[in-house]
């Protein structure tokens, strides 16, 4: 290959050879090539340089190249002869170049929209070389719903918050990754059809799951489309399930005792919260009834367990849970009935308080036994006895001897609930004696006394009678008027105090008991 020789004229005055020797030296320094040099006397009349040569070997058309903001540019590599190192002007910012084993490669990309002629110089050769680098702006997708929207979460078959982005440089947009029932589309928003055309999200997913969705713009022939990526998180429906025993979330337990253990797991959620209702009791109580307890929500495992003793005060408590920090409120309930004993009076009305005579039945006392067992009764009357059947206690029987006063009764349930007693009185009199003798005998038998008589105020009588009827007094004056009249038990007749309303004189007194009948005389003084 014949060397291309380049001629440098220049003059270096009143210089000697050595300084000439000098001046290629530093020449060399200067990674010039020298290919021959001619001094005529003191001066140098010219110096030859090499040329070179700088050839494209990447794909042809890589020196004139097209790419978009941000993509790497295809390497452009050029191969030189006679260099000792290469430089590249012109370049856009990010593209690079290194020069290495008579090989420059340009290289990198650039963010930075624009034309870029650029040329190739060598050191120690003359050749160039030259091309262009187009770098293209990007279109635009720009979020224009409010911040977040674009990584939201909706509950399952509701619909999602819009989602909305303005384009520049773009003329339509595909969608990929969306959930089923969510769609997008290039035009205005939905909500705002007057607005700019852009790329929207709308829509309602019945599928739970999260979804990263990408967006990206089309353009016209040559232009540079741009992506976006969000996610879209559709939580599931409410899940709660029971893990205690079957059953358990319906007890009925005596007041006061362990209820066994409720526990619940669910697949979302982040707190729960509870109130209850008591039965015939109007309005709801927030928490859960006394003596009930609630374990710490478990956010890892989502479970809670409640433990605890039934209410004291009996009733059924329907309480109700609702879970929290999740979506739209979810609820769940249980309840707890709290028993207690009881024996209600299921027989007349007043049997549970009744006066007999001895020797006559009393009429049969009946209750009625919940949440027991049986029952028993203590402190009846002798002949009156008590039994147990089909839930009912009944008192029953004729008793045999007379009670000074009315005994109480006491009724005690067994088993069941913790035990009640309920009180009553049954009082057993003597036969009541209506019989009277015939008159003669009565006649015979009676023995009447007036005390004192005469009398200051009032006087009073004396009866030994075997009749229990009542005895008539009757106080007249001396011309049949009537003073006093009055009916005595025969039990008080001894304190009864007669004659007060009569004034000073004699007066005739008519006592009758039955057929008894006597007339006497008192004076009042």
């Amino acid at each position: 290959m014949k060397k291309t020789l380049t001629k440098l004229n220049f003059k270096i005055s009143k210089t000697t050879k050595a300084s000439l020797a000098a001046a290629m030296i530093l020449f060399s320094f200067s990674n010039v090539t020298i290919a021959s040099s001619y001094v005529l006397g003191d001066e140098a009349s010219s110096i030859e340089l090499a040329t070179g040569s700088v050839s494209l070997t990447s794909a042809s058309g890589t020196n004139i190249q097209s790419k978009c903001s941000g993509t790497a540019i295809t390497n452009i590599v050029y191969t030189t002869t006679l260099a000792t190192n290469a430089t590249v002007t012109g370049l856009p910012a990010g593209i690079t170049y290194i020069w290495a084993a008579n090989k420059l490669t340009i290289s990198g990309v650039s963010s930075v929209p624009g034309i870029y002629p650029y040329v190739v110089n060598l050191t120690g050769a003359t050749a160039t070389a030259s091309g262009t680098i187009t770098v293209k702006a990007l279109s635009t997708l720009t979020l224009s719903t409010p911040v977040g929207s674009n990584a939201q979460s909706v509950c399952v078959n509701n619909p999602i918050n819009a989602i909305a982005y303005a384009t520049t440089g773009a003329n339509g947009a595909t969608f990929t990754g969306l959930p089923g029932g969510v769609t997008g589309y290039w035009g205005a928003p939905l909500s705002n059809p007057y607005a700019a055309n852009g790329a929207n999200i709308s829509g309602t997913a019945s599928i739970a799951g999260t979804y990263s969705y990408t967006v990206t713009t089309t353009t016209a022939s040559g232009g540079c489309p741009v992506s976006a990526r969000g996610t879209i998180t559709i939580l599931p429906a409410t899940i709660v399930t029971l893990t205690s025993a079957a059953g358990s979330n319906t007890q009925t337990k005596c007041a006061g005792v362990a209820i066994s253990p409720i526990a619940y797991k669910f697949n979302v959620a982040s707190g729960v919260s509870f109130s209850h209702t008591k039965s015939g009791v109007a309005g709801t109580t927030l928490g859960l009834p006394a003596g009930l307890t609630a374990s710490p929500f478990d956010p890892a495992t989502k479970t809670i367990s409640i433990i605890g003793n039934t209410p004291i005060s009996e009733g059924t408590y329907n309480i109700t849970g609702t879970l929290t920090g999740y979506c739209k409120t979810s609820t769940f309930s249980f309840s707890i009935t709290s028993l207690k004993a009881n024996a209600v009076l299921t027989s007349a009305v007043g049997t549970d308080a009744q006066t007999v005579t001895v020797k006559t039945a009393i009429k049969p006392i009946v209750y009625t036994i919940t949440n027991a067992t049986g029952a028993t009764v203590t402190g009846l009357p002798i002949g009156v006895v008590s039994s147990f059947a089909s839930g009912k206690v009944t008192i029953s029987g004729t008793p045999t001897a007379v009670t000074a006063a009315a005994l109480t009764y006491t009724l005690t349930t067994t088993g069941g609930c913790a035990a009640i007693t309920k009180n009553g009185t049954i009082k057993v009199n003597s036969s009541v004696v209506v019989a009277r003798k015939a008159t003669s005998k009565v006649l015979n038998d009676v023995v009447l006394n007036t005390y004192p008589n005469p009398f200051l105020n009032s006087f009073k009588f004396s009866l030994e009678s075997d009749s229990d009827e009542s005895v008539e007094i009757t106080v007249y004056d001396m011309t049949g008027r009537l003073v006093e009249n009055h009916s005595v038990d025969v039990a008080e007749l001894s304190s009864k105090e007669i004659g007060s309303e009569c004034l000073s004189g004699v007066y005739n007194v008519v006592i009758k008991q039955g057929d008894f009948i006597k007339t006497m005389k008192v004076v009042k003084q």
